[in-house]
């Protein structure tokens, strides 16, 4: 080929070689992903050599070509010149932190082993969801037993098998994530919209899964606004979305200015009140349909023992709505914690896990859906494989020894090979070879996987265990600069010291990614096994962990500043346990209102009755309770989400529990609220409606309001009466009085909600009595309120 083609393909070769190149393959591993050698691929690429038509074909997949460029590509393989119709090889606009040619640093991992069977299994659910059958598969085991490092090495087999397959991964949370609702979702729809960096810095993204990430942001932003507007600030950071969008899909300004016309209306419009829980599952479901129809997707959630109610349903509906879709979600929890069951937290009592239905349910729809790993792991099969994985000269009888120790439980059998080495009792020949050491003796060993971690533990110096104390305080997953801020220690000089010496010598814990928060940095390091965490946090006295609990939230206060409310559930869980009830109330609140704007009922009604019982117990103490606003709001705000969920009974109940409050106290607001709670159940359309109860306890209510001159809650009452009446077809002069008064009040007090409100149900009355005009006119002022709102009804 000539070369004054150059800038342009001039030869299959270097279409090739641009193509490896953008994509950062090195010639050896593009030929192991092709089969053949690197020298081959060199002569291609240097057109000394034409590929079979099978490597043809093998190149086009393994290079990502796409599917209308696909055969002039084999068309050239074969030696037909067409190079003026090609397209350019930079085929993606790669971030920064992308470019580099050195891959980032690598968790150390213990490599998957004797985990065949598996492996195959799993790898037939991703077989037919490849092709459109896509389902929901679990990985069930317990502690140690090996889920999530047979989840990785599956994710990594399927992207070598797969070239267009986008894998993105979610966790739970131990401490947090019964009450942090969709976390693990909400962690896969922000790799799915490219915020990917702090993985791929920590080394927890593999290059290519990091570009197959960021190759699928214009998608994920073009159907989130297309058809998941609502999800922005709820799964996903609308403000961090449009920096990213920016970079990875500059060529389409118009899905960008509709994204940011998005955002701008969601910073000044109040939540929808149409808007339901279900409606978000619709919406998220039908972003990942969307970005199936691009690529074929592999969802992994971690931990689900410990998941939200919220994310629990969210699974759910997704698992009924994958037919004829190309995704695979992968599922991994522990039977037992499962089996266990979950605390209510209304009666405190024992009540069955909301994932054991949907597990059921699920198999009764996809089948045989479960990979069962067992709790002795994989048997003399693994420990034989693990020993095998360096060279060694270890005979049957010491490999016999090994399983009898550990009956081949996986995290057990390699933290004791760790253990003897440590100690010499495994020791390197003169060939770099593993050989028994002199002195051996199983019998002083430890006989449970704690044990093992205890002796890690009590080699480190007495500093590293302090360090790690109060990592495990913070949780599995815990912040340098946290930790360095109770342990009175230079940021760097920790991060140091958890990077070089307790992640890559010590192997206890692993890189996370780290966080820009304004202008602090926050550096997350996660345990490599929650074992380790557990193990470290129950070894501290009742005194440590009191101190501990206060530090660590009084540094996570200082760290966060003015977004402190993001961290709401976290600093809620150290300041109860730590005592402090006057910031465990107010966290507990920030994170139930939190909760409840995002729908996530169940989780914000748990929020709420934990400040409640906090409360409860200021009030029972001698110093001074809570105040009257937070009262009110905790109890009005639990009855709420409780009448969302339907659960009426609860919610008047609740209203009740508050009366009782208010009357012990004197407090006739407080007493004002508990009877309006209690009147809308009664007189709206429920199944605990009582419209004789409700219409007295309206008057009851509009007569306090009266009296304590709260002119904002009587013209609300008002309107409960006119919606009351019509209802039951009470007297409509009646009702268009309460409906003129109520109009009134709100005008008065500026209250456009309840203007709008109020002026669309008096439409009704107006036209009952033919007041035609005036229907009209209402109506249309009450169109003009909800547009000016952002929140049309």
């Amino acid at each position: 080929m000539d070369s004054d083609e150059a800038g342009g393909i001039v030869s299959f070769g270097y279409w090739v070689q641009q193509r490896r190149l953008a994509l950062e393959l090195s010639r050896p591993d593009l030929a192991r992903r092709v089969g053949c050698s690197p020298v081959t691929i060199k002569k291609i690429e240097r057109d000394e050599r034409r590929p079979s038509h099978q490597i043809a074909e093998l190149l086009a997949d393994q290079l990502a070509i796409p599917d209308q460029d696909r055969d002039k590509f084999i068309r050239m393989a074969r030696g037909e010149f067409i190079a003026a119709s090609l397209p350019s090889p930079d085929i993606i606009s790669l971030p920064a932190f992308l470019r580099t040619r050195d891959e980032a640093e690598k968790w150390i991992e213990t490599p998957c082993v004797a985990r065949e069977r598996e492996l195959t299994q799993l790898d037939t659910y991703l077989n037919a969801a490849v092709t459109g059958h896509g389902c929901i598969a679990f990985i069930s085991g317990e502690a140690g037993n090996g889920k999530t490092r047979l989840a990785r090495e599956f994710a990594r087999q399927a992207q070598e098998q797969y070239p267009k397959l986008v894998v993105a991964a979610g966790n739970c949370n131990a401490h947090t994530g019964i009450g942090d609702p969709y976390l693990p979702f909400r962690e896969i729809m922000a790799l799915l919209t490219g915020d990917i960096e702090a993985r791929w810095v920590a080394g927890g993204l593999s290059r290519t899964a990091a570009q197959r990430l960021w190759g699928a942001v214009p998608h994920a932003v073009k159907a989130l606004v297309e058809v998941g507007p609502d999800l922005v600030d709820i799964f996903v950071s609308g403000s961090s979305l449009v920096t990213r969008a920016t970079a990875a899909a500059p060529r389409d300004p118009e899905t960008l200015s509709h994204l940011k016309t998005l955002i701008a209306r969601h910073q000044t419009a109040a939540n929808p009140t149409h808007l339901q829980q279900g409606d978000l599952f619709a919406q998220y479901t039908r972003v990942l349909h969307e970005l199936a129809r691009q690529e074929p997707l592999l969802l992994i959630l971690d931990d689900l023992q410990w998941a939200d109610t919220g994310s629990i349903s969210l699974l759910f509906h997704l698992g009924r709505q994958l037919e004829g879709r190309r995704i695979l979600v992968v599922g991994l929890y522990r039977p037992a914690d499962v089996a266990l069951g979950r605390l209510s937290t209304g009666s405190g009592e024992r009540e069955r896990h909301p994932l054991e239905p949907v597990l059921n349910e699920l198999q009764r729809h996809f089948g045989d859906n479960h990979v069962a790993l067992r709790q002795s792991g994989g048997g003399k099969h693994l420990v034989e494989a693990l020993l095998d994985i360096e060279s060694n000269r270890l005979g049957s009888d010491f490999r016999d020894a090994l399983y009898r120790q550990t009956g081949g439980h996986p995290l057990f059998t390699v933290e004791m090979l760790l253990g003897l080495q440590a100690r010499g009792s495994l020791v390197r020949d003169e060939q770099g070879q593993w050989i028994e050491g002199p002195v051996l003796d199983w019998t002083i060993l430890p006989s449970r996987v704690e044990g093992v971690i205890n002796e890690r533990i009590s080699r480190l110096p007495l500093a590293l265990q302090e360090v790690l104390k109060v990592a495990s305080v913070e949780g599995e997953v815990f912040t340098a600069e946290v930790v360095a801020g109770v342990q009175a220690i230079n940021e760097r000089q920790m991060v140091s010291q958890l990077s070089h010496v307790l992640d890559r010598q010590q192997r206890l814990i692993r890189v996370q990614g780290s966080q820009q928060l304004e202008e602090k940095r926050l550096s997350r390091y996660r345990f490599r096994h929650n074992l380790f965490q557990k193990f470290i946090y129950d070894s501290l006295d009742q005194v440590e962990r009191v101190y501990l609990h206060q530090a660590v939230g009084k540094t996570l206060e200082q760290l966060y500043g003015g977004a402190v409310d993001s961290v709401a559930p976290q600093l809620a869980r150290h300041f109860a346990a730590c005592g402090d009830n006057r910031r465990a109330l107010k966290y507990f609140k920030v994170a139930g209102d939190m909760a409840a704007a995002a729908y996530a009922y169940t989780e914000a009604e748990a929020h709420y009755s934990r400040a409640l019982e906090i409360a409860q117990s200021m009030e029972a103490g001698s110093g001074a309770g809570a105040d009257r606003e937070q009262l009110i709001h905790l109890y009005t705000q639990r009855g709420r989400t409780l009448e969302l969920e339907a659960h009426y009974n609860q919610a008047l109940h609740n209203y009740a529990e508050m009366e009782q409050l208010a009357l012990k106290r004197g407090d006739r607001a407080m007493e004002l609220a508990s009877l309006r709670g209690r009147a809308i159940i009664r007189s709206t359309v429920n199944p605990a409606r009582d419209p004789r109860q409700g219409q007295h306890l309206l008057e009851k209510a509009r007569t306090l309001a009266r009296e304590l001159n709260d002119r904002a809650a009587e013209a609300k009452i008002l309107w409960n009466l006119l919606l009351l009446s019509a209802y039951t077809g009470g007297d409509l002069h009646q009702r268009l009085e309460y409906g003129e008064q109520a109009l009134t009040l709100a005008r008065e007090l500026n209250l456009r909600e309840l203007m709008a409100f109020t002026l669309h149900d008096i439409f009704y009355a107006y036209a009952g009595a033919g007041q035609w005009l005036r229907a009209r006119e209402a109506l249309y002022e009450a169109r003009d309120l909800w547009r000016e709102l952002g929140n049309l009804p």
